[in-house]
């Protein structure tokens, strides 16, 4: 088996000096590093700017921490129903630090989450029934949403049939950094469209900061940091979309690695 060395890296074996070091990180042989890959999806970007997720529109991140709504448009969504069963819910807690949970569904009556999020970041369906296991056209029957305990407020959501959440909206965990090596952006129709990657300060509330800008029409966009570029602790990402006439289906990615500060 193999060691850790002074590093903290294994130490190698023939078959792992031919890895690459990102594979080696997928694999989870290099301690205190692993990958870091958000993706999300607007189907209607309009000529107001909206971030790149499942439900559109201005993401509000939450102002403190608080219990988690979890509940379905669909009564399929519960056992013993044919959709979602359960959801796993993945965020920070008031500390900004890593929690998660899952959560058994009830279909259209509220499920809450026994812990407190500072933010949310992912939901994605672990169980489910005949229909959620289908390759076409399965996953969770309804909409899923997570919101602020008694309130409409929407964190996080679910689209009928995706099993996850498809969201670029992001924040680095305490005591770690994220390093960006890549990222995408597409758009499905014939409309010009800026795209945009920002990250703000969540300590100090701070204002949203353009780090990429780009102008697509009815294309893809990507891009690879041979040297990436560096996201601190506890600061909130988005990547966001918007037209010059109509609207367009748009989406987002970033990869990059994410390591602990000590």
């Amino acid at each position: 088996m193999a060691t850790l060395n002074d590093n903290g890296i294994d130490s190698p074996t023939a078959v792992q000096v031919m890895q690459s070091p990102g594979l080696m990180i997928a694999r989870g042989q290099i301690q205190g590093q692993e990958a870091s890959n958000k993706f999300g999806h607007n189907p209607a970007v309009g000529v107001t700017e909206e971030v790149i997720c499942d439900g559109g529109g201005v993401y509000a991140f939450p102002a403190a921490a608080t219990k988690l709504d979890i509940v379905s448009t669909e009564t399929d969504d519960e056992n013993p129903g044919t959709g979602a069963w359960a959801v796993r819910v993945y965020g920070l807690d008031t500390n900004y630090e890593e929690i998660d949970e899952t959560v058994s569904l009830t279909g259209t009556v509220i499920a809450t989450t026994t812990k407190d999020y500072l933010r949310v970041y992912r939901m994605k369906i672990t169980t489910g029934g005949t229909d959620a296991v289908k390759t076409a056209g399965g996953g969770n029957k309804g909409t899923i949403t997570a919101k602020k305990t008694g309130s409409t407020e929407i964190f996080a959501q679910i689209q009928p049939n995706e099993g996850q959440t498809l969201m670029c909206v992001y924040t680095v965990p305490a005591g770690k950094t994220l390093y960006i090596h890549g990222m995408s952006f597409d758009c499905a129709r014939r409309d010009d469209v800026i795209v945009r990657f920002k990250y703000r300060n969540a300590l100090t509330n701070g204002v949203m900061s353009t780090k990429r800008l780009h102008g697509l029409y009815e294309m893809g966009l990507s891009e690879n940091f041979p040297v990436p570029f560096s996201v601190s602790e506890k600061v909130d990402i988005v990547m966001t979309a918007q037209t010059t006439v109509g609207s367009c289906p748009v989406s987002g990615t970033w990869e990059g690695t994410l390591i602990d500060n000590t």
